[in-house]
């Protein structure tokens, strides 16, 4: 049968499938014509994996891609993303195993070079350490690292990476870093030429813990890549010493153009009050500390993420038989006013001014506490005059578990709220529970208990 769509409009729409390689398999059965337009999209991104249990779901092993490869030369220019996937095996299976999938993974990299994307992530089963792969798959990683296309790199969940290997990905405009345990950090040296060095746009770093400094002062050093172009910057802060990290690498200018921040900020943008409404953290001595993001003169939109909690503390008495119930409220919101504050004290120096707030927030909450959050420190913040370049800000539910409170309810209450309601009225506030997959679970894993 003949398509009455023009092959071009086909093969747009077979950019939407690449990641359903079933349905792609099924077009390409349907004639000549969609077999050859089918074909670059299938072999678009290609996954490479030395875990048993990968290959045994019907994937194609390393060697049957390379001997694929191999045989139909042609396939190698389709192939323009690449996705990794790298099993920890224990010491005896290491020895045994490595080189049968690592060494042929390898030689697929030798033969793929247009490649513009790829990721390297380690399976979650076990410590998935860069020393242990075998050196033919090494070397042949930091081969297509060097290739003149590779604009995004992606690693995820593995040890010991040398970071070195990215200063030489002269075209590298994205990188992102995800669960990234102590990397390898290069001695300090400068490129022969400042226009060998990588110009990043977009960069990432996530969970990556007490590696997170490792990879700022990375950053910073002569020959890593730079960052005067960089427009993104998504980042997490897990401890309270990123922060003082955090700033540094803001501070040293390596920020300047930054137009759009995501900050992670889990549980450290909290303020805990008790069931009287008393402030039990941070204690009256130690106030919050906060980044100052006045050094940012171009950023036009800022996401917080961070979570509201209620949390129950339980004391039993030696004897064994009495029990006190403590119900405190976890909240980020004096620590966002805080933060957005900093914002506002220099914004007549900001060419655009900040455009958009996002509060991506996830509310493990019971009933009672929902109505404790003080939103007041917000609202005046953003009332401001110095803020006056706010175009939109929204809320966003992205998590609501409770055993008392549902997902209709958190946004009546919220809709409700005498100083969010002025905001929302006045339509510069929206708020957004579309995006929350409601999850009605016990509060009980943020409990904490004690003698």
């Amino acid at each position: 049968m003949q398509s009455q769509l023009p092959p071009e409009l086909l093969d747009y729409i077979f950019t939407f499938m690449r990641d359903d390689h079933p349905s792609l398999r099924h077009c390409a059965a349907v004639n000549h014509m969609f077999s050859e337009l089918v074909e670059r999209h299938l072999f678009y991104q290609i996954t490479l994996s030395n875990s048993e249990n990968y290959i045994g779901r019907g994937e194609p092993s390393p060697a049957q891609i390379s001997k694929l490869l191999t045989d139909k030369t042609h396939l190698e220019s389709h192939v323009k993303s690449l996705r990794i996937v790298m099993a920890s095996f224990g010491i005896l299976r290491w020895f045994t195993l490595r080189s049968m999938a690592d060494e042929d993974m390898g030689q697929t990299l030798l033969i793929l070079s247009h490649l513009t994307d790829v990721s390297l992530s380690g399976l979650h089963s076990g410590i998935t350490s860069w020393q242990r792969f075998h050196h033919i798959f090494q070397t042949s990683f930091a081969r297509i690292l060097r290739l003149p296309s590779m604009d995004s790199v992606f690693i995820h969940d593995i040890e010991d990476f040398p970071l070195s290997l990215l200063n030489n990905c002269t075209s590298l405009k994205s990188l992102s870093l995800r669960l990234v345990g102590y990397p390898t950090i290069p001695s300090p040296a400068i490129a022969s030429s400042e226009t060998e060095l990588p110009m990043l746009e977009y960069l990432e770093i996530l969970e990556c813990t007490y590696a997170l400094s490792l990879i700022l002062v990375w950053l910073l050093s002569p020959g890593s890549p730079k960052l005067t172009n960089l427009r993104v910057l998504r980042i997490m802060i897990q401890r309270i010493e990123d922060i003082v990290i955090i700033q540094a690498f803001l501070a040293a200018g390596s920020a300047q153009s930054l137009k759009y921040l995501y900050l992670d900020a889990c549980d450290i943008a909290r303020t805990t009050y008790n069931t009287i409404g008393e402030v039990v953290y941070p204690p009256d001595s130690t106030p919050h500390q906060v980044l100052d993001l006045s050094g940012l003169p171009h950023l036009e939109s800022l996401t917080i993420e961070a979570n509201i909690k209620s949390t129950t503390t339980f004391w039993i008495s030696s004897n064994g038989e009495e029990e006190i119930d403590a119900y405190n409220l976890q909240t980020p919101i004096p620590w966002i006013g805080q933060l957005l504050q900093s914002l506002s004290y220099h914004s007549s120096e900001r060419p655009k001014g900040l455009q958009r707030i996002i509060l991506e927030l996830s509310f493990l909450i019971d009933k009672h506490s929902l109505t404790r959050l003080d939103w007041e420190p917000f609202s005046t913040v953003l009332k401001s005059s110095q803020l006056s370049s706010l175009r939109t800000v929204q809320i966003r539910v992205v998590r609501c578990e409770s055993t008392s409170l549902n997902l209709g309810a958190l946004d009546s209450a919220l809709r409700g709220d005498q100083y969010l309601s002025e905001l929302v009225e006045s339509g510069l506030l929206l708020i957004d529970t579309t995006s929350c997959q409601e999850n009605l679970g016990p509060v009980h894993p943020w409990s904490s208990f004690k003698l």
